[in-house]
């Protein structure tokens, strides 16, 4: 059945036809917009008149709360001190002048400088004071008090039993609480002229009280705004002309509270209003049903048809997880390497392969730099086996299809192993991705009737030919000798074939490849420049190889100038270090290996000849 068909509404017409009846919608918003016009006027009256009269009850409650803190603190306070430290001894010692004997009386008990930040005792109001002590929480001692406090202090509380009380402001911001004492015994009765101040920071003194009284308390100078909450006034006792009060804050305020339950409540009403007219209003509804029944029906026929897809897509899901479960068995089943990089050098993938054969782990491997498995015993930083890869890696660049060689791969313990490998060229968007095989080279399955064999090699100044040309010459001496004596002769044949490229056709001298190896890259750049000099791109190295059942010789030579082999040949490996540094001593690797080394006059002609042992 095509849904769409013209003689049949389809499901948008069905959609479209119900939402253009608002009659129901008009109804609805009409009735919200009464209610909550309605429900605001009531309650914004009710906000105002309950919350006017809340918040002046609790700021009677903050007053009498702040009256009964005080009285508290300053009875507990000052009993704590006069029950502890007024001793006729110390007066008299006071008295007598032996500051040092009160200051350890003083000392012996911490109750003054835990309770206070400042105290001082004066013995006569025309001087400073005979002690002082600072408070536990005084970091810096930094305030003195006036003179002409200190006198009317003197005249009001010297030899008078009881305490009296200030706020006084030193300097700046800095507020304190003044109580003044008497000397006297520890009866409380006076007992020679003299008073004792003791001072509190009025800031820390009010934190304390916060823990109490449930607000936020600042001192301010003057009196208080139109817009202050509320406040306690702060008496002046001694008529110094500064006014001060202290503002309070609580955590919240009643009409900002009752406003919001005014909010909460109206959006109950107003839901609980939409499910009563809902509820009221079937016979609308009712309408509404056949239209709606018409609509279920064409959704189920599109869910029919839903249905099916999402069940032909759960089968292709299914047989496309099968198939990458079978791609990846088949990779990490795989005997050979199986690796991928990028275009820039890095390993994106590698199968379980890589374990068996190089003994490195997989999660080792991925990010690592492609060239950096090349076998470099000395850990050079532009090895010979990288500058043979880069070459294979440009040419695969510029050919875009693939290429095929042997490479002598690093072990983890990095010793050599010699493998085939294949890199396939493969275009994703404007990059690429090389996919490689690695994968052990087979045995001649002819080399058991090989007996001997004389060849000849002409070729131009790239290093990769000296690496495939050796590597040629040599392949067949595994019938004669082990691999290992194999692999030392191919190398050195590939170096001395180098030696010819490079310092023979190429004329490039010891020193200058020194200087430019000792930067990534640079050796490698100036020996393509001098391969495509017209002065040296035409020369070429000529080897003959000679194999036979008891020795096999190799013959190289080039078009160079030569060199002073004499020399050469006399030093021995440690002078080779010194002269030639790295790349100078595959001759001498070549006198350890073959038995007979003879280079012609000139030194641009080489014989090397290895007996085979019975």
């Amino acid at each position: 059945m095509n849904i769409s068909s013209s003689k049949e509404k389809n499901l948008t017409s069905y959609i479209r036809d119900f939402q253009s009846k608002n009659d129901f919608k008009k109804y609805l918003y009409t009735s919200i917009t009464l209610l909550i016009v309605l429900e605001s006027i009531l309650g914004l009256s009710f906000n105002n008149y309950f919350s006017n009269s809340l918040e002046q009850n609790r700021k009677e409650s903050y007053t009498k709360a702040w009256d009964n803190y005080l009285q508290q603190k300053w009875k507990a306070d000052y009993s704590t001190v006069t029950g502890n430290l007024w001793w006729d001894e110390i007066w008299q010692t006071l008295t007598s002048g032996n500051i040092k004997k009160v200051h350890i009386a003083f000392n012996a008990d911490n109750t003054i400088r835990e309770n206070y930040d400042f105290f001082s005792i004066y013995l006569n109001p025309e001087s400073k004071p005979v002690y002082t002590l600072w408070g536990a929480n005084v970091k810096d001692q930094f305030f003195l008090l006036n003179q002409n406090l200190i006198k009317k202090y003197y005249a009001l509380q010297s030899n008078k039993p009881g305490i009296f009380q200030n706020v006084v402001k030193i300097q700046d911001d800095k507020f304190f609480l003044i109580s003044i004492s008497a000397l006297c015994d520890n009866l409380g009765n006076p007992i020679q002229p003299g008073i004792a101040i003791f001072a509190l920071d009025l800031n820390r003194f009010l934190r304390l009280a916060e823990e109490v009284i449930p607000v936020s308390m600042k001192i301010r100078n003057g009196k208080p705004t139109a817009n202050t909450y509320h406040y306690f006034l702060i008496p002046d006792k001694l008529g110094l002309g500064d006014e001060f009060y202290i503002e309070i804050n609580p955590e919240y305020e009643i009409q900002t509270l009752v406003f919001q339950s005014l909010l909460f409540f109206i959006c109950i009403q107003i839901l609980i209003s939409l499910t009563l007219f809902l509820i009221i209003a079937p016979k609308y509804t009712k309408m509404k049903t056949q239209s709606l029944e018409k609509m279920i029906e064409e959704s189920e026929k599109l869910n029919f048809e839903l249905n099916k897809k999402v069940e032909e897509l759960k089968i292709a899901q299914l047989e496309t997880e099968s198939s990458e479960a079978k791609y990846k068995h088949l990779v990490e089943s795989s005997k050979d390497i199986i690796f991928s990089f990028d275009s820039n050098g890095f390993i994106l993938t590698a199968n379980k392969a890589l374990i068996d054969f190089l003994g490195f782990k997989k999660n080792d491997l991925i990010g690592k730099f492609f060239l950096d498995l090349a076998y470099n015993a000395e850990k050079k930083v532009d090895s010979l086996e990288k500058q043979l890869l880069m070459e294979k890696f440009e040419e695969l660049k510029k050919n875009q299809s693939s290429v095929s060689f042997d490479m002598t791969f690093g072990t983890k313990n990095n010793e050599p192993l010699q493998l085939g490998v294949k890199w396939e060229y493969v275009k994703i968007g404007d990059s690429f991705v090389v996919f490689g095989k690695a994968f052990t080279v087979s045995e001649d399955s002819m080399l058991k009737y090989f007996e001997s064999e004389n060849r000849k090699y002409v070729f131009n100044n790239y290093i990769t030919l000296a690496e495939q040309v050796s590597q040629r010459i040599t392949s067949n001496l595994v019938k004669y000798i082990d691999p290992q004596d194999v692999f030392n002769v191919r190398i050195c044949v590939r170096e001395i074939i180098i030696n010819s490229i490079e310092h023979g056709n190429l004329n490039i001298d010891y020193e200058t490849k020194t200087k430019l190896r000792s930067t990534s890259g640079g050796y490698f750049s100036f020996l393509q420049e001098r391969q495509n000099n017209p002065n040296y791109k035409d020369k070429r190295v000529t080897v003959w190889y000679f194999l036979k059942s008891d020795r096999v010789s190799f013959l190289i030579k080039d078009e160079g100038k030569g060199f002073d082999h004499k020399k050469l040949l006399a030093d021995n490996a440690e002078n080779a270090n010194l002269h030639f540094l790295s790349h100078g001593r595959g001759i001498f690797m070549t006198k350890n290996t073959f038995d007979v080394i003879r280079y012609n006059q000139t030194g641009n002609k080489v014989l090397l000849i290895k007996y085979f042992k019975s």
